[in-house]
């Protein structure tokens, strides 16, 4: 068997695993805090976004996200930001503060700044 069949083969098992999983944190996300899952469902579709940032972020979200999305203040938004600075790479911590700020845009929100995640010297 040629080196790329064996290599679409690997990709092809890597995006049906990460398929799952994807839907294995949506599940989630939608029996704890529902409302996000529709907005952040919402969000996925309007910016297409890729499956690995998805379940990146999804992941982020149901470890740090304390309530719904919607409610929370600026004050646990900021806290989620430090989170997402501490625990995301540069790319989904963007992904991050961009969905905060759809968010914010298309529903009405508890929060009303505009986040953005500061530059990582040192982060991947």
């Amino acid at each position: 068997m040629s080196g790329a069949v064996n290599h679409w083969r690997n990709s092809v098992s890597i995006m049906t695993v990460m398929k799952k999983k994807n839907k294995k944190l949506i599940e989630k996300l939608k029996q704890q805090l529902p409302a996000t899952e529709a907005v952040f469902r919402r969000y996925c579709k309007d910016v297409g976004l890729e499956t690995e940032a998805v379940n990146k972020v999804l992941d982020f979200l149901l470890y740090f996200l304390p309530g719904e999305l919607e409610t929370s203040t600026d004050q646990e938004i900021a806290s989620l930001m430090s989170d997402g600075f501490d625990h995301l790479p540069k790319i989904f911590g963007d992904i991050l503060a961009d969905f905060i700020n759809w968010t914010r845009v298309h529903c009405k929100t508890f929060y009303y700044r505009d986040y953005f995640m500061n530059p990582h010297s040192t982060k991947f």
